[in-house]
């Protein structure tokens, strides 16, 4: 019984095999394909990552904003304006980068670079860009040089950050100006409601309205919380005593009292009650020029804060990890 062939065996016994010239022929080529391949370049990958920094707002929601409390809040949510991912990754991969990294590096006229185009066909072809998970941008650079594919990384990388950077410092200079513009519409409305109030003043002869208008709401809430406390004074009388006891009519004639205090201070304040109450209409004007001047100031006071904070959001938007 004969074993079966081996596959080497088989080789063997090809027509191709067992001419001697053809086996040497053929023995030579793949001793120069190995020889050439042993000798290929090993290529090295080198990486950098951008760590993103929390962003919130932008100068569009401020310019579209409206007026009053509505742009201020838009302006607070400028301030802390950051670069989304997708701005990040098209900066990073924008000319500016390429071009800082060539002159970084003085790639111009090395071998393998040539002039400014090439060098940035080449660097576009050895390094690749891309965000990965958690915002992070992550460059890749692949060269049969180690050294080399470590100074492109760590150019790119510088590149970078000084391109979002100098963005940043645009951005801020334009929420500062901004800001600057709202602040000068607030101090301009602040100074006409001061003058519309020293005018009033000075018309009805009063020493100080904010003091009245103070006077007036603390006696209001004085008025109800008696009411209050009368009412549950009633209820408890009500336990023990009849509708006809003395105390029990006292303290209703209280509360009725009370209820008719609270009932012309309110309408006093409204524009309901002028013709029933003549003497009220200086004091709800008053209210009205003294909530304008408040509300203003309450502006000018959020866009000096707006302007303090811009100036302290030059920082970098991404630091390398």
């Amino acid at each position: 019984m004969t074993e079966p062939p081996t596959i080497l065996a088989r080789v063997m016994a090809t027509p191709w095999v067992r001419d001697a010239r053809r086996r040497r022929l053929t023995f030579v080529a793949a001793s120069v394909v190995l020889a050439v391949l042993s000798l290929w370049p090993r290529p090295y990958l080198a990486k950098a990552a951008l760590a993103p920094e929390v962003s919130t707002g932008s100068l569009s929601a401020l310019l579209n904003g409206g007026g009053g409390g509505g742009g201020v809040l838009n302006l607070n949510a400028l301030l802390g304006q950051g670069q989304s991912i997708e701005a990040g990754l098209a900066v990073a991969r924008s000319h500016a980068v390429a071009e800082a990294v060539i002159g970084r590096l003085h790639l111009i006229g090395r071998h393998g670079f040539g002039d400014a185009s090439h060098a940035e066909v080449k660097l576009r072809k050895i390094a690749n860009i891309e965000a990965v998970r958690g915002a992070i941008i992550q460059v890749r650079v692949r060269d049969t040089d180690p050294v080399v594919a470590v100074d492109l990384a760590a150019a790119f990388s510088a590149a970078i950050q000084d391109r979002l950077s100098a963005i940043a410092v645009q951005q801020t200079s334009e929420r500062r100006a901004v800001a600057v513009n709202r602040l000068k519409g607030a101090t301009a409305d602040l100074a006409r409601a001061q003058a519309a109030l020293t005018a009033f003043r000075e018309n009805n002869k009063l020493a100080a309205p904010e003091s009245q208008l103070s006077v007036a709401v603390g006696h209001l809430a004085t008025l109800q919380g008696e009411l209050q406390a009368k009412q549950v004074a009633l209820d408890t009388l009500l336990r023990f005593a009849t509708p006809e006891n003395v105390e029990v009519k006292s303290t209703q004639a209280e509360i009725a009292g009370l209820q008719s205090q609270i009932s012309q201070l309110q309408s006093a304040s409204s524009g309901a009650g002028w013709r029933a109450c003549p003497a009220c209409r200086p004091r709800t004007r008053n209210i009205s020029i003294f909530s304008e001047m408040n509300g203003t100031t309450r502006v000018s006071t959020r866009s000096t804060r707006a302007i303090l904070r811009a100036r302290r959001s030059t920082s970098s938007p991404r630091r390398t990890i």
